[in-house]
């Protein structure tokens, strides 16, 4: 478990923002504070106002992410009730991203995440590089819970859309440089460009370069975790016609940093499981590890691991948005072409001994389309239809160094290394999800609101997978097969989503509003198997939820507040667990083996004290726990055991408050921000 209470005082007292326009007079990033300004959400297809919107929507504009110093979308962690947002080890801007208790965490781009990340419309369908740079972005939305047909991908937790500006058509350069501590560094630009009459363009430059935090490699000596990233995009928007917009957008990701360390917290008592062919039924094949070869760390800031720690990454999308209306039909259609190309080694035994290291070699593609209608078939009632179609391609190779030998029969004693071994693994999937949705709204009265909607979706993955033996120089020996494993196989997985609710409007100031949701996240294989049982495909997770839900807004528009109440249930969630395949062998296998009950409220608070006072506070409250969580016994073949264990990434608490003042001094303006952010702990893995 990862340490993870976090009381962060948010004072930033040393940061440098530079803005230039193409009359050379400094932005003003002060946030309206009297009214409250609105602020728009297209989280349920069309635009509209947050506080009418019936749902946990939290939306962060681009002059709060700037006053506030936001950098990444890890750190919107506390500031939106139940987010949390870590990140993965072995995945370049991976995030391990939950929502009211709901979350995925695995570095595979086999696996899809629970929290649904769009980058203007196209879903990122892995958890690598979703831990996306907020500088230029003009929104981030934050829908909470199961989003049933108001996305169009899969979102069993909830979605995060994150919305960049769009050429303004006009000369304009702005620039932004921040420095802290550990050498850090970054520097973030955009220009803005007009290119004719109907064609604007816009190129965005941002750098990041800092040596990782003080933790000390007691091995090697080095320091662990820095970073090295580049990012660059260039933006071309079209106004074909007064009614036709087209928008093109390519992005390219250039990420030297290291691959994270993993701490050790080994104790003298911990088991260490490796196999044993002479007794492959029996589970005696542990031994206690007091060799000194397995060390204790219970440090956070020690680092035992030798291993290379060199990472490359680099990722290439393309996005195509189309809006037009037409017979007063707004018609959306965003195609979008993501490629990822990932190299890297990891120590993953966490010591300062070689006893499993690997180097990965990875390659993913995906393509989307969606598009969607939108319109009115009378004053009352409207609707949204549309259709999804979505393509991956993965290719993994895998190289394991230095793999565990065998025990000694009698003692159990750590045998010495057998120099050279090695294991090699290939994994390919293919996965395709077409989905077709609708969605109606029907306005009842000046007061009462009812919507529902309901998505089809079918997901195919082809997956195949090979694992060589272990290699033994000289010679080949029990535990080196007569031939390789290969393992082959195809799925299909066909799911409904949907969502049913109702508003009430009480006056011009409040609503009151009610929601119940469904959701998954689709079955698929584990591409890290070394056996038929470890690499069989898991099923489809579900999550239905029903929420409770209140928005208003007093004092002329000073004073906002919303809550929300509610209940969710994720039914055969996946998770990894040890198990003994056919050879005897202790291995790590994904199954859907949990249900989980979460309960708990959001609540927001936003407020105008006075002329550019403003005030704002947030507070989730999760109660979660599994109702089943079965796992083999491994001292009992064939026998279960049901688990008392507490569901990761569910923090009891999470606190935000803060308070920003800014004023105009000349061309420009002087801005104070405090912030305080508290997460209670909570588990990072079931252990």
């Amino acid at each position: 478990m990862r340490p993870a209470l976090r009381q962060l005082p948010l004072l930033l007292p040393l940061a440098a923002f530079f803005a230039v326009t193409e009359t050379f007079a400094a932005e003003s990033n002060q946030i309206e504070s009297t009214p409250l300004k609105a602020q728009q959400t297209t989280s349920r297809y069309k635009e509209q106002d947050l506080q009418w919107a019936p749902a946990s929507i939290t939306v962060i504009n681009q002059a709060e992410i700037e006053a506030t110093f936001r950098r990444t979308l890890e750190d919107l962690q506390g500031y939106v009730p139940g987010l949390v947002i870590d990140p993965i080890s072995g995945s370049p801007q991976g995030a391990a991203m939950g929502l009211r208790g709901i979350h995925s965490n695995n570095s595979s781009k086999g696996f899809e995440p629970a929290v649904a990340l769009s980058i203007d419309g196209v879903y990122v369908g892995t958890h690598a590089a979703q831990n996306q740079t907020l500088f230029d972005f003009e929104r981030v939305e934050i829908a909470r819970g199961p989003q049933g047909t108001f996305t169009a991908a899969p979102a069993e937790a909830g979605a995060i859309n994150m919305i960049r500006t769009k050429p303004t058509g006009e000369l304009g350069l702005k620039t932004r440089l921040s420095a802290g501590t550990f050498n850090g560094n970054d520097l973030d630009a955009v220009l803005n460009f007009p290119i004719a009459t109907d064609l604007a363009g816009k190129v965005t430059v941002s750098h990041a370069d800092r040596d990782g935090p003080d933790f000390k490699n007691v091995t090697t000596g080095r320091r662990e975790n820095t970073t090295d990233k580049t990012a660059y995009s260039l933006s071309l928007l079209w106004n074909a016609r007064d009614n036709v917009t087209v928008q093109y957008t390519t992005d390219l990701v250039r990420d030297d940093s290291d691959t994270p360390g993993l701490l050790s917290f080994s104790r003298s008592d911990d088991l260490v499981c490796v196999p044993d062919p002479t007794t492959p039924t029996v589970t005696a094949n542990c031994a206690i590890s007091n060799d000194a070869r397995l060390p204790e760390s219970g440090n956070p800031q020690r680092y035992l691991q030798n291993f290379s720690n060199d990472r490359e990454f680099e990722s290439d999308s393309h996005t195509i948005r189309i809006e037009a209306e037409y017979m007063n039909h707004q018609i959306t259609s965003i195609t979008g072409l993501r490629n990822t190309k990932e190299q890297f080694a990891q120590d993953l035994d966490g010591t300062s001994s070689d006893r499993l290291s690997s180097n990965f070699d990875s390659d993913y593609d995906q393509i989307s389309t969606d598009l969607r209608i939108s319109g009115n078939y009378s004053d009352n009632l409207s609707y949204t239809v549309g259709g999804y179609l979505f393509q991956a391609d993965y290719d993994l190779k895998r190289q394991d160094q230095f793999v565990y030998d065998t025990l000694n029969t009698a003692g159990r004693i750590i045998p010495a290394l057998v120099a050279g071994q090695s294991r090699n693994l290939s994994s390919q999937q293919d996965s395709t999800t077409l989905s077709v949705f609708g969605h109606v709204n029907y306005i009842w009265d000046d007061q009462w609101q009812f919507d529902a909607g309901l998505r089809f979706a079918r997901y195919e993955k082809d997956f195949d997978h090979l694992v060589s033996g272990i290699n033994r120089q000289p010679p080949l020996d029990a535990f080196r097969p007569a031939f390789d494993l290969v393992v082959a196989g195809d799925k299909e997985f066909n799911e409904i989503a949907g969502n049913a609710g109702f508003v009430y409007k009480v006056d011009e100031l409040a609503m009151v509003y009610g929601r119940y949701s469904v959701d998954h996240t689709p079955g698929g294989f584990n591409d890290n198997g070394n056996s038929v049982l470890s690499t069989d495909n898991y099923e489809t997770s579900t999550t239905q939820g029903l929420e409770l839900g209140m928005k208003s807004h007093w004092m002329d528009n000073r004073l906002r507040l919303n809550m929300a109440f509610y209940n969710n249930y994720q039914d055969d969630k996946v998770a990894r667990f040890a198990d003994r395949v056919a050879t005897g062998n202790i291995e790590s296998r994904y199954d859907n083996i949990a249900e989980v009950k979460v309960r708990g409220f959001d609540l927001e608070l936003e407020y105008a004290v006075i002329d550019n006072l403003y005030l704002r506070g947030a507070w989730g409250h999760i109660s979660a726990d599994y109702s089943r969580y079965e796992v083999p016994d491994l001292t009992s073949p064939g026998d279960v055991l049901d688990l008392d264990l507490e569901p990761e990434r569910s923090p009891t608490n999470t606190i935000y408050l803060s308070g920003q003042y800014s004023m105009a001094i000349g061309p420009g303006s002087l801005g104070v921000f405090l912030g305080y952010q508290y997460l209670d702990e909570y588990r990072t893995g079931p252990d």
